[in-house]
């Protein structure tokens, strides 16, 4: 078996293996051309965020944080050091002699070590402006903003702001499951943010058409020396374009397993991923799969299982679960999430 690429579970970083994203990719072009100086990403869960963004800063020589938690002003800045690690073959002249950035050589690759006292506290905004000095235009993509909680979103958003007002070509990219998540991150609504007012440039990333979900898998087995097979049809319609799931699906194809337990399989990881949730807001997902839509049928519904909650809990954890991106417009979003739904325990 050749080199896995389309089929390899890790996020892309290359329009080769990025299959279907052209028109994001090229629209986050023209986004930064005319200037934007704040675009937000939003999409579900496998639907490809952090590729787009991965392959996005490798083609503009930009910069891509992908904070697992940020909690404190520590986890920011080993978020940041560890994208200048992972850029660093691309911006390797830019940051070398970067004041507070010690780049330390391995065999393997580099350390990045940011000194932020020698900085100050706006450690993060100058080492962007000294950056922004030796490009054209510097973009700073951040994935997985809905992990960055208080007070590290206090501090960004005292960054992005100062940067917008005091640097001319910088850009900031922010990606998270819905736009609603970020929106509230940044406090865009929030008279006491320093980003209140400020109208960014929103790109949704949709799910994948059906004949673009067949090319992703027919190009996945061709990479492979393989026909595609008729199974690849049923995925595209089962898996309704979701790229995370297309490419689950053939990986697991080609290690031998059928198109009906590679499907239990990602169940089974969907059910583990809404155990997370927490009892509630599963049910409130079981009474929309069973086409209750109202605030107060669901909560008539929670009240049935011993879940008493007012009207306004309801709502909020309605609000919780389109932050994550799980439900849009009171419908569940991804299908092997709707599948999983039925196999909790309520």
């Amino acid at each position: 078996m050749v080199a896995i690429a389309i089929f390899d579970p890790w996020p892309k970083s290359s329009r080769e293996e990025l299959l279907g994203r052209s028109s994001e990719l090229e629209e986050l072009h023209r986004a930064i051309d005319k200037g934007e100086g704040l675009i937000l990403v939003h999409g579900i869960k496998r639907i490809g965020k952090t590729s787009i963004l991965r392959t996005f800063t490798s083609e503009v020589r930009g910069i891509c944080l992908e904070p697992e938690r940020a909690a404190k002003p520590k986890d920011l800045e080993a978020s940041f050091a560890k994208a200048l690690e992972d850029g660093f073959q691309r911006l390797s002249k830019i940051i070398s002699d970067l004041k507070g950035v010690e780049v330390v050589r391995r065999s393997r690759g580099v350390v990045v070590r940011i000194d932020s006292r020698s900085l100050g506290p706006l450690w993060l905004g100058n080492i962007i402006s000294e950056i922004s000095k030796k490009v054209d235009r510097l973009v700073v993509a951040i994935d997985n903003a809905e992990n960055i909680v208080s007070p590290v979103s206090r501090q960004l958003r005292m960054l992005i702001s100062y940067s917008l007002d005091n640097i001319e070509n910088v850009s900031f990219i922010l990606a998270a499951p819905s736009s609603i998540a970020i929106h509230e991150l940044l406090g865009l609504n929030e008279r006491s943010s320093p980003l209140y007012g400020r109208k960014p440039y929103e790109l949704g990333v949709e799910k994948l058409g059906r004949e673009q979900s067949l090319e992703l898998l027919s190009k996945g087995f061709k990479e492979q020396g393989l026909k595609t097979p008729r199974e690849a049809e049923d995925a595209a319609d089962f898996f309704e374009g979701i790229p995370g799931w297309l490419v689950y699906f053939g990986r697991s194809y080609l290690s031998g397993k059928s198109f009906e337990s590679i499907v239990e399989e990602a169940v089974g990881i969907a059910v583990k991923e809404l155990e997370e949730l927490g009892e509630t807001k599963i049910l409130i997902l079981k009474a929309i799969s069973q086409g209750i839509r109202g605030v107060r049928d669901i909560q008539d519904y929670l009240a049935r299982f011993g879940a008493e909650m007012r009207i306004a809990a309801v709502e909020m954890a309605i609000l919780k679960l389109e932050k994550l991106g799980i439900l849009r417009r009171l419908e569940i979003q991804d299908p092997v999430y709707r599948k999983a739904i039925e196999k909790t325990g309520f």
